[in-house]
């Protein structure tokens, strides 16, 4: 069933046919190399963006670096690149004047009264929680877990975080990156003061540009199976008025 309220306005997305799809996929050849063309200056603009981003947040540093803790896990949802900064490298935890563990396993982070956020497919602290990016993020419909690869079994939304792995799509890898990066412009402009770390690593940042120029090359992203396998990440605390 296509969602009421679509994760990007009808505006941005295009003209629809009378069944109510959208005409992404024009059906001949030069068409499609055409609007690809139009797609890839979008890309490297929201890339641009997401460094200017990052940049800000680096500057907002104010104390000497604090080393996160221990429940910081790699992020494996969706990619294995580290959310953890290079060693000796300014980064945005120079900020971090302390932080909410989530444990290392689903046993402590429920006991720690985490709670899962379907966006960043990990267990956070309460405070670092925010319902309206994952409200704007399940518009698209597309964020629905299965716990097979054929997606055929769907799992209740309050289970996703309960499972080791689970698939979803590779369209919702794609809303995934765009939906942090919406958040992370939130986290930047209203001053958040508890930040998780899916929104300070650039490296995360270079991985959903890459994906995204990758998808002007790969159609069927609806199609093709994606794991996702929840994991647990402390919330930092910045040293910024609540």
């Amino acid at each position: 069933m296509r969602p009421t309220d679509e994760f990007l306005d009808s505006s941005d997305t295009g003209p629809e046919d009378h069944a109510g799809n959208m005409k992404w996929f024009p059906s001949n050849r030069q068409s499609i190399l055409h609007r690809y063309r139009q797609l890839v200056p979008h890309l490297l603009t929201a890339s641009a963006t997401s460094c200017v981003w990052a940049a800000a947040l680096l500057l907002m540093a104010r104390v000497p670096s604090l080393q996160p803790c221990n429940g910081d896990a790699a992020l494996v949802a969706h990619n294995s690149m580290s959310l953890m900064p290079e060693s000796g490298s300014p980064n945005f935890l120079s900020s971090v004047v302390e932080t909410l563990s989530c444990g290392s396993s689903l046993e402590e982070a429920k006991a720690l009264g985490c709670g899962y956020d379907i966006l960043m497919n990990a267990w956070l602290s309460p405070p670092c929680l925010d319902a309206v990016s994952v409200a704007d993020y399940q518009k698209d419909g597309s964020w629905v877990g299965y716990a097979d690869t054929n997606r055929t079994i769907p799992i209740p939304l309050a289970e996703l975080g309960d499972y080791v792995e689970y698939y979803t799509s590779q369209r919702d890898h794609v809303v995934h990156c765009l939906a942090l990066w919406k958040r992370q412009f939130r986290a930047l402009f209203e001053g958040w003061k508890y930040v998780d770390p899916g929104l300070t690593m650039e490296k995360h940042v270079g991985h959903c540009v890459k994906l995204l120029l990758e998808k002007t090359e790969t159609p069927g992203d609806r199609e093709i199976p994606l794991k996702v396998i929840p994991f647990q990440l402390s919330c930092h605390v910045r040293n910024v008025p609540a």
